[in-house]
């Protein structure tokens, strides 16, 4: 027999950002308690639905009762639970009576620990509603709570006060307490609209969700989501003008609402005049409103749309406060803005000797100078010197709107204000967009700056505070990054790789380091440092693109190790790290291996053992100095046509960065396999002569360099 089952936990107003978080993990929680205990009917379906103001789980049936079940329960060992005779000890005998069996109920089993008696035993399964109690109280605590109180004398924490709690099977209360608030079958509607004891006859989903619309209250996140986007749909067309698009408010708005009603405002045209930036963070940051654009030009119009927790706005109360609440901030914006661009940008440069960027690295004016320091080597590293002066102006006026009243007041908008200030002056199109981008991108989502002098200026402001951060030991590890220098090594990767420029950051990082006049050891450190850094986020963008990616797309992480490993290698040896050119040997190894996928295997078992032998005598570095570069130190035979075989494969030019150029080389060197697997059957590497042996390692150590410049193909799986 089954039953329906029902829970509601009503509790003050969960915040929106945890909402649906909390909601999800009492469902699952609730789910594999179920499942765990048996009581649930794997025909039926867990639902679930939740409010600001409660958390409701439902199923349409489970056990009335769990099913007897047997257990197998062992005891001692059979040399203690048998005589000489092979009649039962005492002590079998014992045992056979504590589970409540007999001498007949026992038989041997074979352990890892060796022969043991056991018996097995008859478990009657208790009723649901005997143990839907302790079921409900293990999901409950089970949850991950952000952020938690302790709310009445019995020490219950959550993180609102729970107010009410509805827990039916079939039509009964099962008896359940959270903290102080004991169940019961009385439910409440919306807070001011609806009643405030509504009482559930049975554990009914379906019904419950309807008896609650009837009260101003949406259940379903859906149907709320709905009802936001037809009001969204129909305040619009009065006005020939739409919402502002976002998905990311829409949802915040779904949480923070019971029954949503889309209201519209207007405000004043002379408002206009601020920055779009501006209206938008206002509207939508700090009032949750929509901004409404121009149906055909896409400029923002002067109105909005905002979303009550009521039905309709019967005199116009509502959207005449949120008009009034809005007035207020635009005109505190406007007064800025105005007073803002009563001096120039430019002139700001000296009030930066003010603002602190970090104790031990000085000011933002200090930051300014070392950037400047850094644009002509990374203009000609970026191959983009014609567009030295817009990247040097740029990176002048980049952090001068730090003090600026708008960006104490939106400090969201830092860059973005220097750059309508500095297109509001008039200057060059390419200045103020790399003003207005050089934070970018903030986050993997985020667009990346529009144009190369703009990535210019990004580039530059991150390389020098990583330097910095590094020089001072500030270094990301584990969950502790409070600078967010991973989130700047990420923007640093995905500029280069995004853009397609081709620079070697161990030169850029070395140029930003030489501001900060570390002694040699300290410089060394922070290089090391910083190289192991910047090889750890281009595997982290490598892997976000395998999250985006579908299945057949993906990039191995053996062929990203084989990738980011081979770097290493000439990273340490020849200073040249490049994630650009990274990503296009990650693609040419798997376009390659997935086209020829036999020879690939053999490849990867004999440059592992290549390494492996190499590794095990000393290492690469030190056998690599003593390699003999002259085709007249091997004699005639395998060893010298291997050595040219290798030789004769030539990385591409630095100046083509060709994917066909890369699985061409790749498979040239795949091909050696066969070569280097003749060499070690035919010489012996570990001579007993010392000169031999000597010859014959830095020999394979210069091979598993020039094997392993574009992957280590000895990393990928055999």
């Amino acid at each position: 027999m089954t039953q329906p089952f029902f829970i509601e936990v009503g509790c003050e107003e969960i915040p929106a950002r945890f909402l649906a978080s909390l909601s999800r993990q009492f469902y699952l929680n609730l789910g594999e308690e179920l499942q765990s205990s048996g009581l649930r009917n794997h025909q039926a379906q867990l639902q679930t639905a939740y409010t600001p103001r409660r958390l409701a789980v439902w199923i349409d049936q489970i056990l009335e009762r769990q099913p007897d079940r047997e257990e197998e329960i062992v005891g001692p060992p059979v040399k203690a639970a048998c005589d000489a005779q092979g009649s039962y000890t005492p002590a079998a005998l014992n045992f056979a009576k504590k589970f409540g069996g007999a001498a007949e109920d026992l038989y041997k089993v074979t352990t890892l620990k060796g022969e043991y008696i056991a018996l097995r035993r008859k478990i009657a399964g208790q009723s649901a509603a005997e143990i839907l109690s302790g079921i409900i109280l293990r999901a409950w605590n089970r949850m991950e709570l952000p952020r938690s109180m302790k709310w009445d004398e019995s020490g219950f924490r959550f993180i609102r006060p729970v107010r009410w709690l509805v827990v039916l099977l079939g039509s009964e209360v099962i008896p359940v307490r959270l903290g102080e608030v004991a169940s019961g079958r009385i439910t409440r509607g919306h807070r001011t609209l609806g009643s405030q004891a509504i009482e559930l006859q049975r554990a009914d989903g379906q019904a419950y969700c309807n008896l609650l619309e009837k009260n101003f209250v949406l259940v379903r996140t859906e149907a709320r989501r709905e009802r936001i986007q037809a009001g969204l749909r129909q305040q619009t067309p009065e006005i020939k003008s739409q919402a502002v698009e976002d998905a990311e408010l829409l949802e915040i708005l779904v949480n923070l609402t019971e029954f949503p009603t889309v209201i519209r405002g207007e405000f004043n045209r002379q408002f206009l005049e601020l920055p779009r930036e501006v209206l938008v963070t206002v509207m939508r940051n700090h009032q949750r409103y929509f901004a409404l654009q121009s149906g055909d030009q896409g400029t923002l119009a002067p109105g909005f749309l905002a979303v009550a927790n009521q039905d309709q706005d019967r005199d116009g109360l509502i959207r005449q406060g949120h008009e009034r609440v809005l007035r207020a901030r635009f005109n505190d914006a406007l007064f800025f803005w105005r007073h803002d661009r009563r001096r120039s940008l430019a002139d700001r440069l000296e009030d930066l000797q003010h603002i602190t960027f970090h104790a031990k690295l000085g000011s933002y004016h200090d930051k300014t100078q070392r950037m400047l320091r850094l644009a002509d080597p990374l203009c000609e590293a970026l191959n983009i010197a014609p567009l030295k002066d817009a990247v040097r102006a740029a990176m002048r006026q980049a952090k001068c709107d730090l003090n600026t009243d708008l960006v104490i007041e939106f400090t969201e908008l830092q860059g973005q204000i220097g750059g309508r200030i500095a297109q509001a002056e008039g200057q060059d199109e390419m200045v103020w967009q790399a003003i207005y981008d050089h934070y970018l991108p903030l986050g993997g989502s985020d667009s990346i700056p529009r144009d190369l002098t703009g990535a210019a200026v990004a580039l530059a402001d991150k390389l020098d505070t990583l330097a910095g951060m590094f020089a001072i030991g500030e270094i990301p590890s584990g969950s502790r990054d409070p600078y967010a220098l991973r989130r700047a090594g990420n923007g640093v990767v995905r500029i280069l790789i995004e853009k397609q420029l081709s620079v070697s950051l161990q030169l850029l990082q070395g140029k930003a380091l030489e501001s900060f006049e570390l002694n040699a050891d300290a410089g060394r450190t922070a290089e090391a440092e910083l190289r192991r850094f910047f090889s750890e986020r281009q595997e982290s963008y490598f892997q976000a693109v395998n999250d985006s990616a579908s299945r057949d797309e993906k990039y191995p992480m053996e062929e990203i190790q084989a990738v980011l490993q081979a770097l290493e290698v000439v990273d340490a040896l020849h200073a040249a790290s490049d994630p650009y050119r990274a990503w296009v040997r990650l693609q040419a190894l798997h376009q390659i291996r997935t086209d020829q996928p036999v020879i690939f295997v053999q490849a990867a078992e004999v440059f592992k053992r290549l390494r492996n032998i190499v590794q095990q005598a000393g290492g690469i570095h030190e056998w690599l100095n003593q390699t003999p570069h002259l085709d007249d130190v091997y004699p005639e035979g395998i060893e010298k046509a291997l050595y040219r075989q290798i030789s004769a494969i030539t990385l591409p030019t630095p100046e083509t960065i060709q994917q066909k150029e890369y699985e061409d080389y790749l498979l040239k060197t795949a091909q050696c396999a066969s070569e280097v697997e003749k060499y070690f059957n035919e010489v012996r590497v570990n001579d007993p002569n010392p000169d031999d042996r000597k010859r014959r390692l830095s020999f394979l150590a210069w091979a598993t360099v020039q094997l392993g410049r574009v992957a280590d193909l000895g990393r990928l799986s055999i």
